[in-house]
This record gives C-alpha cells, structure tokens and sequence, in this order.
C-alpha cells in the first residue's frame, strides 16, 4: 500500500520545527520494512500551503493518507484531511496521535470526514491497515460501520521496544531540520527516543498515547542507533523521551557506552528530567558524555500545589539537583506552570522566588492547559468546565489564556506569567551571567530566549 504522511503548515516557533516527527519516522519505518511505500509532506518545514500539500500528495496518488496531531496542532490538522478528502474522496485517511487518542470518539462524531482513527501506539495498527487485516480485528482502531462510530478492543502497549526498527529518517529532508536549529552546540543534529511512557501521576500530563507506565529499550540498542547516527555524520542528539532516567541504571549503562566508544557528540534534554530520577553519579556521567543541557520539571514553588498535581517530588530535591547540575557546568532549564490546581497569587509568587533562589539558566513559565488525556482533563470535562475551542491550546502558550475555571482569574494568571517574566529575565546581571557560565551558546540562549519573550508579548 501507499501510505503517506501529511503535516499541514501551522503556527510555530522556528525552534519548534527543528525537529522531525519521530513518531512518523517509527510509523514509516515498519510500513518500509514491511513492503509498503511511504512518503512524507512536512507542510511546516516547506512552508507550504494547504494547496501546495493537496497537489503534492495528488500527484503521488496514495492509498491511504496519514495525520498524526497534537492538540495545538488539531484545528490545521483537521483541516488538511478535510480538504484532501473533498478533492479525493477515494482516498482513505488515518488520524493519530495524543489528541485522537484521548477523545476519539468526540473527533469521529464531529468530523465525518475521517475514515480511521489510531488510539494509543500506533506501529502496529497502521502497519495492519495498510496489510489490509479487517478493520473489526485491529485493535486501537476507530471507524464507522453502517454509520455508527466503532471502537475496537484497545491495543496492548508493545513491552520490547527493541522490537521496533529504528526510525525512518530518510523520509526527511534533514537538512532542512537541523538548518532551522538554533539552540544547538553542534550540526547536524538528530533526535532519538529511548523509551515511553511515564509512571508518575501528574494531573496535567497526557498519557493517551504512551501510557502510565515506564517501557524503555535496551541499551545496546540505543546505542546500535547512535552509532548509526554517528556513521551518518551527525555531531548531536537531543534525547526526547518522557522520562528518560526512570531506571538510572540503564540511563548510566547508555552514558557508559557513549564514553567508551569515544564518540565525541553533544547531548541535550529538551524535554525535561525529573530531579529525584537524577543524583550526582548520574549528572556526572552525562556531564563527561558530553551532555551540556536539560530541562527539569518542577512546575511551581508552592508545595501545596506539588501535592496537588501529583508531582511526587519535593523542592528541596530539585534544588540540590539542580546545584549539582549547575556546579557541573551543564545549562539548567526549569518547566515552571502558572495557574495549576489550587494554584494563587502567592503561590505564584513562591514559584519566582524559589526560581531566583536556586538560580537556573532559563526558566520557561507556561500556562496550564487541559490537554486531553489527561487527568485534569477528566476531571473537568465532568464539572462542564472544560473549553473545546482547540485553537487556544497552543504549545507555546503565546496566547496566556487559561483554559479552565481555576483559583486565579484570568487575568491573575497573566499578570503573574508577566511579573515572573520581568523579575527573572530583565535582572540587570542575567545577561552577564549566561555569556560567563556558557560563553558562545549562552549568548545565543540569550538571543533566543529574547525573541521569544517578544514573540509570546505580542501574543503572536
């Protein structure tokens, strides 16, 4: 069969699209190795528009066109498969990925035009799809028999990840990737994923995809894949799991290697570590690895909202990890959340002052969303709270809108998310300290970081 990807142009920050889907990038690689032919229409890295998508994709006449959307990406998502399906109704479609996922049969009720929906991992459901396997005996799959919304028996998660082939990067133009990449110490830069899925029980976080528990692979197979990397020239890998260090000891087992095979790369974590999942062995290791920044969850300096959350981590670990990081020379960014649960103004107050306290390179303060899949999804969608206008839940939170009726205004919480701004980043020894601590990439933190701020102030 031929498959092909779509990701339709949406509004994001260049750093944003300095990456691949690596999820499509798994999804094409079992089609490829199982026969099938893939291609990929990255509409945001080509900047092209819906037109330009519908002409590529019409020219290549496929079977079976495939979207994969996160919530702030649904609204252009759905709106790519519908105009696809108007000028090619014969065409079947797929829609995937953590939005899906966690309101699947709202997405099939309110839009007719999807064909198949993908609920959870989605390897081997496409991969039968495309097989052609009858769609009432493929789990995790969503579709409409004789008019009326189908949901099939849920796919168990796959326990080996080593199971999957590594990802099909050559899908990509990766050129064009790594050239948009800002925030990096060396090119060409490439992402890899170690394992999926997370045991904590944090309220906001959505799971719809990867589930709540801890799968990882071997670490002989992650480090079979950066030596691929490295055979393909690439100077850098960003690591984008969840909650890479869960088993500390396989985290050190994968640093061990990347040292002794003398690979000389630079390592980042985008996405964030969990504090108590990290100790001063650890860091150390990474450190020599060649790991020269992480982001760290810590979501707010109120304990009370902590527990709240579910964060099951307290301050103090978090500061001692984050001095330990710090006195090592690694770049720290904290994840910092304004309007959580039981979230106020002088708990937004304690989550400034404890960021000043402790010192970190960068603290990157968003507004609490609602994200389907979540819990505290759940919980509000049975209290009538929730809002489904999916083009307020933007990634990067430019908008500052909080999205459901909590313990601060609206207008609290935008005023807190601008206090925190002004007082951390406008300190007349900040820009000093960034280009002493990490000289030539902090100074392009720093130009980056201002950018941004410009960028979410506008509200653009």
């Amino acid at each position: 069969m031929k498959v092909c990807f779509v990701t339709p142009k949406t509004t994001e920050r260049r750093s944003e699209i300095q990456y691949i889907q690596l999820g499509i990038a798994y999804l094409g690689s079992i089609l490829l190795k199982n026969n099938h032919e893939v291609k990929v229409i990255d509409g945001r890295i080509n900047s092209y528009s819906d037109q330009e998508i519908l002409r590529t994709a019409g020219d290549w006449r496929p079977e079976l066109i495939a979207v994969s959307s996160t919530s702030s990406q649904i609204n252009e998502s759905l709106r790519i498969l519908k105009i696809i399906k108007e000028e090619y109704p014969e065409i079947k479609n797929v829609l995937g990925g953590a939005h899906f996922s966690g309101v699947p049969a709202e997405m099939m009720e309110q839009n007719r035009f999807i064909d198949f929906g993908v609920v959870g991992e989605g390897e081997y459901t496409i991969l039968e799809i495309a097989n052609g396997k009858d769609v009432s005996d493929i789990d995790g799959l969503v579709y409409r028999k004789e008019g009326n919304i189908t949901l099939n028996k849920k796919r168990e998660y796959e326990r080996d990840l080593d199971k999957f082939p590594f990802p099909a990067r050559q899908l990509f133009d990766m050129k064009k990737y790594y050239g948009n990449a800002l925030e990096v110490k060396e090119k060409p830069m490439a992402t890899i994923i170690t394992s999926r899925g997370c045991p904590y029980g944090c309220v906001f976080c959505c799971k719809a995809s990867f589930g709540p528990f801890f799968r990882s692979r071997s670490p002989k197979n992650v480090l079979d894949e950066m030596q691929q990397l490295v055979n393909e020239g690439y100077r850098e890998i960003h690591i984008v799991d969840d909650n890479f260090s869960m088993d500390m000891k396989r985290a050190e087992e994968i640093f061990d290697g990347v040292i002794n095979n003398g690979w000389n790369l630079k390592f980042a974590f985008p996405n964030g570590l969990r504090a108590d999942r990290l100790d001063r062995g650890l860091l150390t290791k990474m450190k020599k690895a060649g790991v020269y920044f992480m982001s760290i969850g810590v979501e707010s300096g109120d304990p009370k909202v902590l527990k709240a959350i579910n964060k099951g981590v307290t301050l103090e670990r978090i500061q001692e990890t984050v001095k330990i990081a710090r006195e090592l020379g690694i770049f720290v960014n904290l994840f910092l959340v304004a309007g959580l649960p039981e979230s106020t103004r002088e708990s937004e107050r304690m989550t400034l002052d404890f960021a000043l306290k402790i010192d970190p390179d960068q603290a990157s303060l968003g507004v609490v969303t609602p994200y389907p899949g979540s819990k505290l999804y759940d919980e509000l969608f049975a209290k009538g709270l929730i809002d489904h206008d999916w083009g307020k839940y933007r990634h990067d939170f430019a908008g500052k809108r909080l999205l459901y009726k909590s313990e601060m205004t609206e207008e609290e919480v935008v005023e807190a998310w601008n206090t925190f701004t002004k007082k951390f980043y406008l300190r007349p020894s900040y820009p000093l300290k960034m280009i002493i601590r990490h000289k030539a990439f902090g100074t392009k933190k720093l130009y980056v970081m201002l950018r941004s701020l410009i960028t979410r102030k506008l509200g653009g």
